[in-house]
């Protein structure tokens, strides 16, 4: 059995991602600001530095797949909130813990979000070109924090089209070293991101837009995406590598449907 670690591991996708693990009889260990195995702030350096050196300290031997969940949406206290989080605390854990995904041939998967990957919505054009071409998170912070306020939607959707880049951007140099690395884009999942009406139809104000149905409900349960992630990590995915598995209902396609990349 192998030895996985978890980001956002206490809560939602992260945690049904957990329980299929552990199911399957593999070690988890969870990472979360409350409630995780490593306690740590993915928001800062110092508590990405800290679930790094724990992780070292817990598996010195390797790890064999490791699922970068951990996110904030809104409302949050400023724009930069959200970029520290979901982008630069992914990709300071998956970096910081890429030797240990090597010594073991190990898989890494990153969160992005399918349909919020489409860079024409983006309110801040340009913006995560800028995050994985720059990478200077105190200028950035900077820089978003002047925006007008209640902007934080679109910096949710610039993390996650960052992310998207940076992965496909590393996943050859990656793979050439012994470690997929991916991206899974999951749609409308319920979570305390998502805001589920009175009738349980989903989220409304998202399924206005985006008119997706998961067989005959508007949302998926947390579990749905774990067993992805789960499959994904593991060495039944061998020849999934460099890719973006969308797990929307069909978002990323309604958006896209004329791109063929």
């Amino acid at each position: 059995m192998g030895v996985y670690i978890v980001t956002g591991g206490a809560n939602g996708i992260g945690r049904a991602t957990a329980d299929v693990l552990r199911h399957q009889g593999h070690r988890v260990i969870s990472v979360d600001v409350e409630g995780g195995d490593i306690t740590a702030d993915l928001g800062t350096k110092e508590g990405r530095r800290r679930a790094i050196q724990k992780a070292y300290e817990l598996c010195p031997e390797g790890i064999d797949g490791l699922a970068c969940i951990a996110g904030i949406a809104f409302p949050i206290p400023a724009n930069s909130t959200v970029l520290s989080v979901n982008y630069f605390g992914t990709v300071e854990i998956a970096e910081g813990l890429f030797e240990l995904l090597r010594k073991k041939g190990g898989s890494c998967v990153v969160t992005t979000s399918g349909s919020l990957t489409w860079e024409k919505e983006m309110g801040a054009p340009g913006l995560a070109q800028l995050l994985t071409d720059c990478g200077d998170e105190e200028r950035i912070a900077r820089l978003v924090d002047s925006f007008p306020p209640n902007t934080e939607h679109n910096m949710y959707q610039t993390s996650k089209t960052a992310l998207l880049r940076w992965a496909r951007r590393h996943s050859v140099e990656w793979a050439v070293r012994g470690v997929r690395l991916n991206v899974i884009g999951p749609g409308c999942v319920d979570t305390r991101l998502s805001v589920k009406p009175a009738d349980g139809g989903g989220n409304d104000s998202f399924h206005r837009t985006i008119p997706t149905h998961y067989g005959d409900l508007t949302i998926m349960e947390p579990e749905e995406l774990g067993e992805v992630y789960a499959f994904v990590l593991s060495s039944r995915a061998r020849g999934i590598s460099g890719s973006a598995v969308w797990v929307d209902g069909g978002q990323e396609s309604f958006y896209n449907t004329e791109r063929l990349r």
